[in-house]
């Protein structure tokens, strides 16, 4: 009974984590995307984000502190799914639970997917904008956005960190449940009867 309410003690602060890792990053995603189009905050994220930021008194704040704002609300709810993922891809099971240190390089693991695949995919919304000559009609985000080629790269980078973190979640879940096994396998080996 104490070894399970250890494990749940332990489980819900690495989902606390999670949450951490998730909403710093979505903040400082946030601040570079908002210097890479401005309009996309101060238009399009402004508007989507009314009635928070009324709410908050942030309505007319500089964009950049809107995005502080809005780069935390859009992402800790990505941090409590990646945390659950990864606690129980770290703990559940037959096999030794990972210490902290290897969850959080999984964490680490998942914002790197985030990082790069933004980065790749704002690259390629920024090179194709002029073959897609992207319209209001079909991308209504754009709507009142006078520099469309950026924000356009802005916006495929934000589905990407999504994308990123999905991709990431799931390969850094197999990973941990494999450095679990390795584990596994060398306690039996070598005879251990310890689990951390």
């Amino acid at each position: 009974m104490k070894c399970s309410a250890v494990k749940l003690g332990v489980m819900l602060l690495w989902v606390a984590l999670g949450i951490a890792a998730a909403t710093l990053y979505g903040i400082l995603n946030d601040q570079i995307t908002v210097s890479l189009s401005p309009e996309y905050f101060s238009v399009f994220k402004r508007e989507q984000f009314a009635d928070v930021l009324r709410g908050a008194g942030l309505q007319n704040a500089p964009a950049r502190v809107q995005a502080i704002f809005v780069g935390a609300l859009a992402t800790w709810w990505f941090g409590l799914f990646l945390g659950i993922v990864l606690s129980i891809s770290s703990m559940v099971g037959r096999h030794p639970a990972l210490p902290t240190r290897l969850y959080m390089r999984a964490v680490g693991g998942v914002v790197l997917y985030a990082l790069c695949l933004s980065v790749v995919c704002s690259g390629i919304g920024y090179l194709a904008e002029p073959f897609v000559r992207p319209t209001v009609e079909n991308w209504p985000f754009l709507e009142r956005i006078n520099d469309v080629r950026r924000a356009f790269a802005v916006g495929f980078w934000h589905d990407g960190a999504y994308l990123g973190g999905f991709v990431g979640t799931f390969i850094s879940g197999l990973w941990a449940q494999r450095k679990r096994r390795v584990k596994s396998d060398h306690r039996v080996i070598s005879g251990a009867d310890t689990v951390m």
